[in-house]
């Protein structure tokens, strides 16, 4: 073929091809390629170019049948998210908000298109009681990031336009290789359990009011009883009025430790702070358990250290102390060993309270302090036992300023920590 008539055809065949690469410029590889009826280089040309559409038109499909399987996931997390009726944020590693579910924006009055990608610590501000905004370091959220352990705990939270309610709060960090790479705040409003709290405590106050001052006189006129200075009474009557008289004081307690609870959460509880040596008030404090101590045998090792004087309320210190070393003896093997440590950094003051006892299940260490929870183990060593004791301690401890926590191993015994502040006025 001539050269000129060979580029005439050349550019004829070719041209047959040009509607196809301008579709394909604009994603549309629909139209086939019409192959030639003649045998020559360009038919394989037609041919290679026909194979390229078709795997073209293949990888498509595969990326739509993809997107259409994220797309569907992404509806389902999202309609999942949505189901929750808890709040839901989620953040990356720095604490940059990444999710957040339909409950969490109607709750905080935030959509997510708003605060995508915001710190959560600048949108939603979270504090210990009304006033008490937590510091970035102190929110629950950072806790979580940097230890990689869950943070469970009662907060107040901001809304949008900046009014304050309750809320139920459990922050959990994702771990990838043991470190973490985020974290998923949940929380609820717990506006009306407060409500409910609040009524059941007004209530328990006004019963325990009204129990106290016959209690009282029914315990004053059995010490009378039991005093006999004539002998009036037989043995098996004195011994009756004794069992009666340890059942008045037991109802006596369970009243006051009711009084106390109810004035935490009434935020009313007296506080007459005076300076007080702690290593007297220890003293005073064993002595007052010393017919536990003896009935059960128990080697009390304390140690007096050099200690500067703390400003506190001397009747709740006391308070703080009888209890739990009430609770060490209480829990504590026949012939074991109580040890009362202390220890000064200048800043604060630790006191810890080791026994030789039954221990606390791994599975009762979260509820603890919770009010009337006692563990299966304690309410089998001792029946009596309100489960209000290390509420009331936890409570007094925290609103000191300080901090309280414990180690323990089922079987193995307990160590029991708190701190007091020194170098600050303790609040009130």
């Amino acid at each position: 073929m001539e050269d000129k008539n060979y580029k005439e055809y050349a550019k004829k065949i070719l041209s047959q091809l040009t509607p196809i690469f301008a579709k394909a410029s604009v994603g549309d590889f629909s139209q086939d390629v019409e192959i030639p009826d003649q045998d020559d280089e360009f038919t394989q040309v037609f041919v290679g170019v026909q194979i390229m559409v078709e795997v073209i038109r293949e990888k498509i499909a595969e990326q739509t049948s993809l997107n259409e399987a994220l797309l569907k996931s992404l509806e389902e997390k999202d309609a999942l998210l949505d189901s929750v009726g808890d709040g839901l944020i989620a953040t990356d590693e720095k604490g940059r908000i990444v999710v957040m579910n339909k409950a969490a924006e109607q709750i905080l009055g935030w959509t997510l298109d708003e605060i995508l990608g915001k710190f959560l610590a600048e949108i939603v501000s979270i504090f210990d009681g009304q006033d008490s905004n937590k510091s970035l370091s102190n929110r629950p959220i950072t806790e979580a990031l940097v230890s990689g352990k869950k943070v469970v705990g009662d907060f107040f939270y901001a809304r949008k336009n900046q009014t304050k309610f309750p809320v139920g709060l459990t922050v959990t960090p994702y771990l990838l290789e043991g470190k973490s790479i985020g974290a998923i705040e949940v929380f609820r409003d717990i506006t009306f359990q407060k409500e409910v709290d609040k009524m059941k405590s007004g209530f328990l106050s006004l019963a325990a009011h009204e129990l106290r001052t016959p209690l009282g006189l029914i315990r004053w006129h059995l010490e009378l009883l039991l005093q006999d200075p004539h002998n009036f009474f037989s043995k098996e009557v004195r011994e009756e009025l004794r069992k009666v008289y340890g059942d008045n004081l037991r109802m006596l307690t369970l009243v006051n430790d009711l009084l106390n609870v109810s004035r935490i959460d009434e935020g009313k509880v007296p506080n007459t702070p005076k300076l007080i040596d702690i290593n007297q008030e220890i003293k005073m404090a064993l002595k007052e358990v010393s017919d536990l101590v003896n009935k059960k045998l128990i080697k009390v090792n304390f140690q007096t250290q050099d200690l500067p004087p703390i400003l506190i309320d001397p009747k709740r210190f006391k308070e703080v102390i009888v209890n739990l070393l009430a609770n060490a003896i209480k829990y504590n093997q026949v012939n074991g060993q109580l040890d009362i440590n202390t220890k000064n950094d200048n800043l604060e003051i630790e006191i810890s309270i080791k026994d030789s006892g039954i221990g606390i299940p791994d599975n009762a260490k979260a509820q603890i302090f919770n009010k009337f929870f006692r563990a299966d183990n304690a309410s089998l060593s001792d029946s009596e036992g309100t489960g209000l004791g290390l509420f009331v301690v936890k409570s007094y401890v925290e609103s000191w300023g300080g901090k309280i926590w414990f180690e323990s191993q089922q079987y193995q015994g307990s160590t029991f920590h708190f701190t007091l502040p020194i170098a600050k006025k303790i609040p009130a």
